[in-house]
């Protein structure tokens, strides 16, 4: 079983999102709407920094959002290795940049105006959360508009999360700790993304 667990779960992987289709895609509104584009900008940013799964995005509320002590903190209620739903808060640094995820999310409220008890994301205006396929969805407008080849998906952010962490000096198990990575796949791809940071083919 847990050979079958693996294997499920590296399939599912897709190629890593990269920060720089981030980046174009804060710098240029490709959507109808600047209600679409802050909104998406915000998650993205979330997916992509806390290393978050599409589907749990889709669980947050305006109140799983606050800020404090200099730092933006968000309570994940629901994760695939949190069913009984104790939830968790993760803190989260800004860095000022267009790309930074406290900077994205404060515009998204800003400008949505949600009560504590309204999604964080709304799938459309007065509509009900957004769906782990709308994310997808997303991911790959995205890849497609800025001309970036390959199979992504949600999935993709989170990964990308964890490899651009991984570049950044941290170490796997803060990864882990952040995106509640319980699984030995994430531990053989972020290693595996280590040995060619480090130059493996020429050290081989």
């Amino acid at each position: 079983k847990k050979i079958a667990s693996l294997t499920r779960e590296i399939m599912e992987q897709r190629l890593p999102f990269p920060s720089e289709a981030i980046q174009r895609y804060c710098a240029n509104n490709i959507e109808n709407s600047i209600w679409f584009w802050l909104r998406n900008k915000a998650i993205l940013t979330l997916a992509f920094r806390a290393m978050r799964r599409p589907c749990e995005l889709g669980y947050l509320k305006r109140k799983h959002i606050s800020f404090e002590g200099g730092y933006m903190h968000i309570c994940i209620p629901k994760s695939k290795t949190d069913q009984l739903r104790r939830g968790r808060w993760i803190p989260i640094d800004a860095t000022g940049g267009q790309t930074c995820l406290v900077r994205c999310m404060r515009d998204w409220l800003n400008f949505y105006r949600a009560e504590p008890e309204s999604w964080l994301f709304p799938g459309a205006i007065g509509a009900g959360s957004v769906t782990g396929g709308a994310i997808n969805e997303l991911v790959k407008k995205i890849m497609r508009t800025f001309g970036f080849g390959g199979r992504y998906t949600g999935h993709s952010l989170r990964i990308g999360g964890a490899t651009a962490a991984l570049k950044g000096g941290l170490t796997i198990d803060q990864i882990r700790s952040i995106g509640d990575w319980q699984l030995d796949a994430v531990l053989l791809y972020l290693k595996a993304s280590a040995v060619a940071e480090l130059g493996g083919s020429s050290l081989m």
